[in-house]
């Protein structure tokens, strides 16, 4: 059968790292900081935004909750501003995940 892996470990499988026990382990060459883009998830509920955020930052990437964009939702709600050399598209209540360019929203989920 095939093994099932908790979302923490997925995506710290995706970025390149491995946590444990406080520790986090690198592996794979990764980029410098500065060719990292910055991204925008927007969430169905205000617990998925922060279930969200907690597993990035276990992985070691930077990242805040705020309000979601006029430009993006004119509903109230909770998104998460993260940089990443990619997105990361893991989470089960994830609305849209957007590249942040000039100001501008490109949409890629």
């Amino acid at each position: 059968g095939r093994t099932e892996y908790h979302p923490l470990l997925r995506l710290s499988k995706a970025l390149g790292t491995y946590h444990t026990g406080g520790q986090r382990i690198s592996y794979g060459n990764r980029r410098k900081r500065e060719l990292s883009m910055e991204y925008i998830a927007t969430f169905y509920t205000h617990f998925g935004a922060s279930e969200y955020a907690r597993n990035l930052r276990r992985a070691g990437l930077r990242c805040r909750m705020m309000p979601v964009p006029r430009k993006l939702s004119s509903s109230c709600g909770t998104c998460v501003r993260f940089e990443a050399e990619q997105p990361i598209l893991l989470g089960e209540d994830l609305e849209g995940v957007y590249r942040v360019e000039n100001g501008e929203y490109q949409p890629l989920l």
